[in-house]
């Protein structure tokens, strides 16, 4: 892993880069762990985890990440799972106590697409869930908020297969789920929500 530390340039820049990281490994590219502006654009495989202040551009990048309050800011955003890799891998982009921002986002593959949790605040405003690609099953809620605060708009597509090992349509049974101390409590239903691709179609839904 890079790891991005104090120096005198306040913004950090990294471009046109693309890693060929197994997609199951729990690898990490980067961390910023300083105070200055990490920008990632035209990268892909850049799967990372950001601890420390600094803020976080991404433009046109694919990876999953995980971010532990910084501010963060993305657009052209995507991320890839599948149905082979360890189940508690299963997912795209947790957000764990800060606000995160993006502008068009795609996600291939089984898992829930952003955890919002520790005050986190997430707005997705457009993009495509490929809902049933690499995936066999979609067991878990699209999108996750514990003590945190969702707004999303973005569309699902799922298609039907003949072959034998693909039986029922694979879509999430949950849209948004919210997580408490005593339990859980699904705010959007695919029933609620009709009009994706054989999916789910979510015009504008909000947590607030």
């Amino acid at each position: 892993m890079f790891i991005l530390a104090d120096g005198e340039a306040p913004v950090v820049a990294v471009e046109r880069l693309e890693l060929a990281l197994e997609i199951s490994s729990q690898q990490r590219f980067i961390d910023n762990r300083s105070q200055r502006t990490l920008v990632l654009r035209d990268c892909g495989g850049v799967d990372s985890e950001f601890t420390g202040p600094g803020e976080v551009f991404l433009e046109n990048v694919d990876g999953r990440m995980i971010f532990h309050g910084q501010r963060v800011w993305a657009r052209q955003f995507s991320q890839n799972t599948r149905d082979g890799m360890p189940r508690d891998q299963w997912w795209h982009l947790r957000n764990e106590g800060g606000p995160l921002w993006v502008l068009g986002e795609s996600t291939i593959g089984p898992g829930t697409v952003v955890t919002t949790t520790r005050g986190g605040r997430t707005e997705l405003l457009g993009g495509l869930l490929y809902s049933s690609a690499a995936a066999l099953e979609q067991p878990d809620s699209a999108f996750v908020v514990e003590e945190g605060a969702l707004s999303v708009s973005i569309n699902e597509v799922s298609y039907s297969y003949s072959d034998s090992r693909y039986p029922v349509l694979v879509r999430y049974p949950v849209l948004v789920r919210r997580v408490t101390k005593n339990g859980s409590i699904d705010l959007l239903t695919p029933a609620q929500a009709q009009g994706g691709v054989n999916a789910s179609l979510i015009p504008l839904f909000t947590t607030e």
